[in-house]
């Protein structure tokens, strides 16, 4: 056997057997062998191995990015968190998807995943922080689907988020919402009564 560099970097150890990659691409390998008392030697014999950059890790990143990304974007609130949270994945996208990306590429695009993730988790706090101060006095029918929005929202946060938000609102504004969130399912309760004249 022996192994020669392609558009690949590495080291073949002969006595052991064993490839070493430093830069990933394409590797020959050759075969040969040797003539015997019986046989001539064998015409020699190539074939080419392709060795990949590992993109296991972006694979999840990006995974979870559009775990997120789909979680928040149902919210109006969280438009521009999504947005620029998906930039970052389709960016991603690109690379994991670049048979001769290098692995400071891959490990570049993964990185900036989890730095979106982040900045996206810091946005939804700010923008919820906003939504909850600017609630309304009392739940009308025109604001109500807004209202059980940003209730939904809130439950949905992760504890470290929701102490976030906690510290950034007033007492009045978090018991604004405890009071709407009970109002609203007073309401809903209201709301599946039968008609007055309907009951006997």
């Amino acid at each position: 056997y022996s192994v020669e560099e392609g558009t690949g970097k590495g080291s073949y150890n002969l006595e052991t057997g064993k490839l070493t990659v430093t830069e990933c691409g394409t590797f020959i390998v050759k075969v040969s062998t040797a003539a015997t008392e019986t046989y001539a030697a064998g015409a020699e014999t190539s074939a080419t191995l392709t060795v990949y950059e590992n993109k296991d890790q972006l694979s999840e990143a990006i995974a979870d990015a559009e775990y997120y990304r789909d979680k928040i974007s149902g919210y109006a609130f969280y438009t521009d968190a999504a947005k620029t949270l998906g930039d970052v994945i389709t960016y991603a996208n690109t690379v994991f998807a670049k048979e001769d990306a290098s692995q400071k590429d891959i490990n570049d695009a993964t990185d900036a995943l989890k730095e979106a993730i982040t900045a996206a988790e810091n946005a939804v706090i700010g923008a919820l922080v906003e939504e909850i101060k600017g609630l309304p006095v009392s739940i009308t029918d025109a604001n109500k689907a807004k209202v059980e929005a940003i209730e939904k929202a809130y439950d949905e946060l992760s504890d470290s988020q929701r102490a976030a938000v906690d510290k950034k609102v007033s007492k009045d504004d978090l018991t604004k919402l405890s009071n709407m969130e009970r109002a609203t399912e007073v309401a809903d309760k209201i709301n599946i009564l039968p008609e007055t004249d309907k009951i006997t």
